[in-house]
């Protein structure tokens, strides 16, 4: 089997790419040496989903919008012009926490119009729960545990 120059010894944290393989994505840097030329070209560079740039939602703000944002973008969607993506993140962060906890079905039926949009499956409670995280987490940046 062809080896590339890659020197980690299994999936996890990659010091030198500087982010976290998967065992395929180890794999593919392991014993194919034009997938590690191509993991180095790319190393500590901010991860993109395909073609579709990122938004930089330093502009809309902090806040659960922002926090739902880049829960969603982590599990790989894509974000557009023409979807309403903006809008709702901005209106949740400026409304915040309290409104967010009050309207979560608001925002559940936000992303089931969206997901309808894309022709992408939907699971109302798997998007309750992630909507509860975002929330969660932009409560804890608000208000961080001093030691």
């Amino acid at each position: 089997m062809v080896e590339s120059n890659c020197q980690c010894t299994g999936p996890g944290y990659c010091s030198l790419l500087q982010r976290d393989m998967s065992e395929v994505r180890w794999n593919e840097c392991k014993h194919k040496p034009k997938y590690f030329e191509m993991f180095l070209k790319v190393a500590g560079k901010p991860r993109t989903t395909g073609s579709v740039k990122p938004y930089k939602t330093a502009s809309l703000g902090t806040g659960p919008g922002t926090e739902l944002h880049g829960m969603l973008s982590r599990l790989g969607m894509k974000f557009s012009k023409d979807c309403k993506c903006n809008a709702h993140i901005r209106e949740m962060n400026q409304r915040g926490v309290e409104w967010c906890e009050q309207n979560v079905e608001t925002i559940v039926g936000w992303l089931r119009d969206e997901a309808a949009r894309r022709k992408i499956p939907f699971v109302d409670l798997i998007a309750r729960k992630i909507i509860r995280m975002a929330i969660q987490r932009a409560k804890k940046k608000a208000n961080p545990i001093r030691t």
